[in-house]
């Protein structure tokens, strides 16, 4: 005989934690005993009950299944019930004539098990008659319950070295990227508990082969991925906001150069992780001192492998200076001032602009204090990057999108934004009248948030709440055909890079020679 069931319907992970709880503190097969037949019939004219087969099998990840049956001489008003004598086989249906449908728990032990169903036919005037089939239920796998990845080169090999993995899904609420995972990994192979079938964002990074972004629609327990990554080329371009220059002479601290210092260190354990190629810096405050202004943060650079670094002005208390630093050489380097006081009393802004592998690049940090200024410096940056054939500007904007509004979900975008101020959109109009794209939508279709929101309280949030969006305040604009070469953009928001600033970092890639 052909087996009747169902392909496995994933249970949400708390369903799964409560059933699985009471399938080992619940009864076993013997507490509730059946007998083939409860009522003896013994007229040759009273219904009789007959199954498709004797047993029927199911798999250890549980699921829906059904068994067939035929029911001879039926009377009018004559019911069909069903039960087991297992808690882990539950939610009989016997609407459809012809079917016992029903529902069994994941199999949370490595051996076989079984249990008897009995279905019971009744009605008015007639002694009930029960018969009784056999589940039978394959050993529990916990694997069975996740997604395995696997990491391969273009040939199929398995990749031993570190591969940095984060994933994330959408909330479709907000269709704003949230995230899900994060893992270090060096065997592989990785896998990730799925507790309902749903979309994955997945991105790989590892040293020796260029990061990668692969969407896997309905994902699902079960499921083998191979994720390819093909050998290092072209450029890692990063930005990192960090916080006011890693706690700068924080005046509610004496211990502030300890802090600073640590964190310091924990940004160069992690960023040799991600092994970026360039990287463009906002607000290093914490460096610039002495004759040469390059020079500690050029010190400090090599510590994560990145001989050349150059930082735009002095740093201080109130100076935000903007950075870059380079495994490759950075030449024809601009520290550009621009004349915006009085909107910006003491505060002198502008950008830094430097050459690397044929790629120029702008670390900017726009106005936070005067909206007219952001208009000054954005006009520029547009004007000078759009000039060039290759090229980009990245840092903190300090701006709304009107690209962000249109990949949020409807209703999401709120009226009022910075103080209470109505959005402000021309800053990035001006890099969108030059042809600059925004790469971060090159790749993706969901929106982002790049800066964490906080609670009443100050309490850190690193996925959109019902109220606040956060805001993808920081960007990589980039010329059409720089755009054309860019096969990879991400917000790495995980666990670590929660701790390591209030802005999450941003990373690229673009497949230009190197050589």
């Amino acid at each position: 005989m052909k087996r009747k069931w169902k392909p496995w319907l994933v249970i949400p992970a708390l369903a799964m934690g409560l059933l699985w709880g009471s399938t080992v503190m619940g009864c076993s097969d013997d507490d509730n005993p059946i007998t083939p037949q409860e009522q003896q019939v013994s007229s040759v004219d009273q219904p009789e009950l007959k199954f498709d087969e004797t047993s029927v099998s199911i798999q250890g990840r549980g699921g829906s299944g059904e068994m067939g049956y035929t029911l001879e001489n039926p009377v009018e008003d004559g019911e069909i019930s069903a039960r087991s004598n297992a808690n882990w086989v539950h939610d009989f249906d016997t609407s459809e004539d012809g079917v016992i449908k029903f529902v069994v728990d994941p199999n949370n032990v490595t051996d076989e098990r079984k249990a008897t169903i009995a279905v019971t036919y009744s009605a008015t005037g007639i002694k009930k008659v029960t018969e009784t089939f056999t589940l039978i239920q394959d050993p529990g796998l916990v694997e069975d319950l996740s997604v395995n990845f696997r990491f391969v080169d273009t040939e199929g090999n398995i990749i031993k070295e570190r591969v940095m993995l984060d994933i994330y899904v959408i909330r479709s609420d907000f269709n704003s990227l949230v995230p899900y995972a994060n893992y270090e990994i060096s065997n592989g192979m990785q896998s990730i508990l799925m507790n309902r079938p749903t979309t994955l964002i997945v991105t790989a990074v590892a040293d020796s082969y260029n990061p990668c972004r692969m969407e896997i629609p309905d994902a699902e327990a079960g499921m083998v991925v191979d994720v390819e990554m093909k050998p290092r080329s072209g450029l890692r371009i990063m930005e990192c906001n960090v916080d006011y220059g890693w706690g700068y002479q924080d005046p509610n601290n004496s211990n502030w150069a300890n802090v600073s210092e640590s964190r310091k260190n924990n940004f160069v354990e992690w960023v040799q992780k991600y092994d970026p190629d360039v990287i463009t810096f906002c607000e290093l405050n914490c460096f610039g001192f002495g004759t040469n202004i390059d020079t500690d943060f050029q010190e400090f650079a090599k510590r994560y492998g990145h001989n050349y670094a150059s930082l735009r002005k002095q740093g201080g208390r109130n100076s935000f200076p903007t950075g870059i630093s380079s495994r490759y050489e950075l030449t024809n380097i601009e520290k550009v001032e621009l004349q915006t006081a009085p909107q910006t009393g003491y505060r002198v802004h502008g950008f830094l602009q430097a050459d690397c592998k044929g790629v120029t690049v702008i670390a900017c940090h726009l106005s936070s204090q005067d909206a007219q200024t952001r208009v000054v410096e954005a006009e520029e940056i547009a004007r000078r990057v759009s000039s060039k054939q290759y090229a980009l500007c990245s840092g903190d904007m300090n701006s709304d999108s009107r690209e962000d509004e249109e990949h949020l979900a409807a209703g999401v975008w709120p009226d009022k934004r910075w103080w209470n101020s109505p959005p402000q959109y021309e800053p990035i109009d001006k890099y969108f009248a030059v042809g600059l794209k925004d790469s971060f939508y090159l790749i993706s279709d969901n929106f982002q948030a790049t800066g964490m929101t906080c609670d009443g309280n100050g309490v850190r949030y690193d996925y959109p709440t019902m109220d606040k969006t956060g805001m993808k305040l920081d960007c990589m604009m980039m010329t059409g055909d720089l755009a054309q070469k860019c096969d990879f953009a991400t917000v790495i928001q995980n666990d670590v890079t929660s701790n390591l600033s209030d802005h999450f970092p941003y990373m690229v890639h673009v497949d230009v020679d190197v050589e």
